[in-house]
């Protein structure tokens, strides 16, 4: 979560009949990028891992060449 006033660093819900204080906490401070370059990066890796791909390209390690090598 992004910095707020009641310092909350993490916060569960249900998804259903959940108080509308609550709603509104996690629509203004959940980083939703940030959420979603985590989940997005979890799978990728464990698509990568599943098909013995090695490690996630990154700037670092990249390269298109070793990539579509046959």
């Amino acid at each position: 979560m992004k910095e707020n006033e009641y310092n909350i660093d993490a916060l569960a819900v249900k998804g259903y009949n959940d108080p509308p204080k609550i709603i509104e906490i996690i629509l203004k401070y959940v980083d939703i990028d940030k959420q979603f370059i985590r989940e997005f990066s979890n799978k990728l890796e464990s698509m990568y891992e599943s098909l013995g791909w090695g490690l996630l390209p990154t700037q670092k390690n990249a390269s298109a060449h070793e990539f579509f090598e046959w």
